[in-house]
């Protein structure tokens, strides 16, 4: 069978290329190093990943009152807890209407998380669910 390879036209065809066995032990062996290294690498990644992996679908079909309801539950904490209507309407005019925002007050109050004193003008909302801040 003839060559079809022409030799003449491929530069560095007759280079000859030495591997250094020891440089590339070396290089296996840091790679894997007991396979701990490799599987150390692969882990802290998986760490670092799986710290988010409770909020990957977060985005996927979410309503505004669902979008509202940490930013609200956050600021009614930062402010110790309670809160009015109308104050709380304020802070968040630029994001919910009326309507949005009487929706996440109602879905905090159906969750346990919000009480609503009726009795007092204007009402007052108390936040009892868990503290966003750890306190």
């Amino acid at each position: 069978m003839k060559n079809l390879i022409d030799k003449k036209k491929i530069p560095y065809f007759n280079l000859d290329i030495r591997v250094n066995i020891t440089a590339k032990q070396n290089i296996v062996q840091s790679i894997t190093a007991n396979n701990t290294t490799l599987i150390g690498s692969f882990a802290s990644i998986l760490d670092e990943a799986e710290i988010k992996m409770p909020r990957v679908y977060s985005g996927v079909g979410k309503t505004e009152v669902g979008r509202l309801i940490p930013e609200v539950i956050a600021y009614i904490d930062s402010q110790g807890g309670k809160i009015t209507k109308d104050l709380l309407m304020r802070k968040f005019y630029m994001d919910a209407d009326q309507f949005t925002m009487e929706g996440v007050i109602k879905t905090l109050d159906l969750m346990g998380y919000l009480e609503i004193d009726l009795g007092r003008s204007p009402n007052v909302l108390t936040y009892v669910g868990p503290s966003v801040f750890g306190g």
